[in-house]
């Protein structure tokens, strides 16, 4: 993990030489936990998106793609961690729901979650290759994608993606096991 972290800093340190001033698309707090529901997604869908532009990058700039798959592999966690706020933010609307309540919200916040975890990063990842068009500097485009995807991987942001993760997984086993 620290060899690939370690080439992960170095591809960035590639990417961002040209031009270091670089301005993370991602909130300076995040993830943090006063957000809304809809307000972590959108920022996990932002790293979500970043990322998987990151990895395009290094696997066809940088020629790197084992780097590249593990970028792609954190994509997929911030995807998953989409799905994580929604079933934590869940636990307010429940409280002193009858059964009946409870498993209809529980669907709702499922299905809604599972939506949100794919459209949410494909529309970030449209508006972040929009603004690549748009700008007439494109090495400050790439400084800002290398220091937006050094904020997706900050070792903080990706143990609580591992908590999403792990959550997860565990309500998913359990609905599957029974």
């Amino acid at each position: 993990m620290k060899k690939i972290l370690v080439a992960i800093g170095a591809s960035l340190a590639l990417i961002t030489s040209a031009h270091s001033d670089g301005t993370s698309w991602i909130a300076p707090d995040f993830p943090t936990l006063s957000l809304s529901d809809v307000e972590q997604a959108q920022q996990w869908a932002l790293c979500a998106a970043t990322l998987e532009i990151y990895a395009e990058v290094i696997r066809d700039v940088l020629k790197k793609p084992s780097s590249a798959d593990m970028v792609d592999s954190y994509v997929n966690g911030a995807e998953i961690a989409i799905l994580g706020v929604f079933l934590v933010k869940m636990r307010n609307r429940i409280t002193g729901k009858t059964d009946t309540e409870v498993k209809d919200i529980f669907n709702k916040t499922i299905d809604y979650a599972q939506m949100a975890s794919k459209e949410f990063p494909a529309l970030k990842k449209t508006e972040i290759m929009s603004d690549l068009e748009l700008r007439e500097n494109k090495a400050t485009w790439y400084a800002d994608l290398g220091e937006s995807a050094k904020t997706c991987s900050q070792k903080r942001v990706l143990e609580i993606q591992q908590t999403y993760i792990d959550m997860v997984r565990q309500l998913t086993s359990g609905v599957a096991g029974k």
